[in-house]
């Protein structure tokens, strides 16, 4: 049974295969929060589009289509709902809202102690993924040995298995805490869907390899 009154919301299509131009929103009316534009660039190759949380008890979903295009009635399947029952989004405040507060001996990546860590530091990402339920994980962009730079995402086995799971992915970028002590709250704006393709896992040293879509 759905938690009452949930903090957020994520949202995920089984089918999203809309014409050019028509772009998704999701619309929180009472924050005036707006999530998107999402269009077909943003769907997996299989045509899926796996939202993460967008905080709010009441989300409004508008599909915009230009004047004149066709929209076949099976363009959009919703077929995920989630419900939050933890801010997973809070920006003020300290805790990651989702996965317990940090420890004190943890150090904020905006704090001076992460100044010569710049670059590694933007290639971290928080993910979540369906798998019977919506679930958080963190990973980090990795190159391979032939400097190609494909979008390889290394994470944790114990989160990604299957394919499915892979499909399921969408990113957080930058989450980080506005202030060095702070220990969580960070913006969640910049979101990344299109899933991602399992290339490897390995449970004994928990390792999972994929490569974004």
């Amino acid at each position: 049974v759905p938690p009452p009154n949930p903090t957020d919301l994520p949202f995920g299509s089984s089918r999203f295969r809309v014409p050019q131009g028509a772009t998704l929103h999701v619309i929180d009316e009472a924050r005036r929060a707006y999530d998107g534009a999402y269009s077909a660039a943003d769907s997996t190759p299989d045509g899926q589009l796996w939202l993460a949380p967008v905080s709010g008890d009441v989300l409004t979903l508008e599909l915009h289509v230009p004047a004149g295009v066709a929209l076949a009635d099976d363009a959009v399947v919703l077929s995920t709902v989630g419900s939050g029952y933890r801010n997973v989004n809070e920006l003020g405040g300290p805790g990651l809202f989702g996965a317990g507060e940090s420890g004190v001996c943890n150090i904020d990546v905006v704090c001076p102690l992460g100044d010569d860590y710049r670059d590694e530091i933007r290639a971290v990402a928080k993910f979540y993924f369906q798998s019977g339920g919506t679930y958080l994980g963190t990973g980090t962009l990795v190159n391979n040995t032939a400097q190609g730079l494909k979008p390889y995402f290394l994470a944790a086995n114990h989160w990604i298995t299957t394919q499915a799971e892979a499909t399921s992915m969408s990113l957080i970028w930058n989450y980080e805490s506005p202030s060095c002590g702070q220990h969580g709250g960070g913006s969640t704006s910049q979101t990344q869907a299109g899933g991602a393709t399992l290339r490897s896992h390995r449970a004994d040293v928990d390792v999972a390899l994929v490569e974004l879509n």
